[in-house]
């Protein structure tokens, strides 16, 4: 498989994120802010630890983790908050523009630059 299509596969996985959060937010799925917090728990997050850390330069893969990690804090505070009766403040979170959404697209974003 080539870097381009790895880096396209890793994208592809961290975008499963928004179809998970729609469904937490619409009661259909439970997510355990615990687990969402730790950034090795999902499909990307296994990827940048093994086949990611080798194709990404050590600053590229530094920047995307950290970005990569600081979403995962956002999520389980997003779960958290919903699970604590504010739907409201999840909901805003979770949309274009939120806290959620805009911590969500900065890996992406940072990955799509090196993908190139």
């Amino acid at each position: 498989m080539s870097v381009s299509d790895e880096l396209r596969q890793a994208i592809a996985a961290h975008g499963q994120w928004k179809v998970k959060f729609r469904e937490f937010m619409a009661g259909t799925l439970d997510l355990d802010p615990s687990v969402v917090q730790q950034n090795n728990q999902c499909q990307f997050g296994k990827w940048l630890e093994s086949q990611g850390h080798s194709l990404l330069k050590n600053l590229d893969f530094d920047e995307i983790n950290q970005l990569h990690t600081e979403f995962h804090k956002v999520a389980a505070e997003v779960i958290r908050k919903k699970k604590a009766g504010q739907t409201q403040v999840a909901e805003q979170a979770v949309a274009c523009g939120g806290a959620f959404a805009t911590a969500s697209a900065k890996p992406t974003t940072r990955l799509m630059t090196v993908k190139g």
